[in-house]
């Protein structure tokens, strides 16, 4: 970001929440939210969506698709 080389960064997500103090915080093309990017209705919905879209999937195909805490079933 100080070169230049990356225009710009938006951040929703810190190491440690709330985040601490950082060198970001102050930086003209840097934009931090304390981990809002999923509280539009717009997300939610798609969020929404997402959850019964996988699970129509699983209960019609037997498959898991984007599993976090287990493997892809098929």
């Amino acid at each position: 970001l100080k070169s230049g080389k990356v225009a710009g960064a938006g951040i929703d997500v810190f190491e440690v929440e709330p985040a601490e103090k950082s060198e970001l915080f102050g930086m003209e093309h840097v934009v931090a939210t304390p981990h809002l990017g999923a509280s539009t209705m717009e997300a939610q919905e798609n969020v929404a969506l997402q959850v019964a879209e996988q699970m129509a999937d699983y209960l019609i195909k037997g498959a898991v698709s984007n599993a976090i805490n287990m493997p892809s079933i098929t």
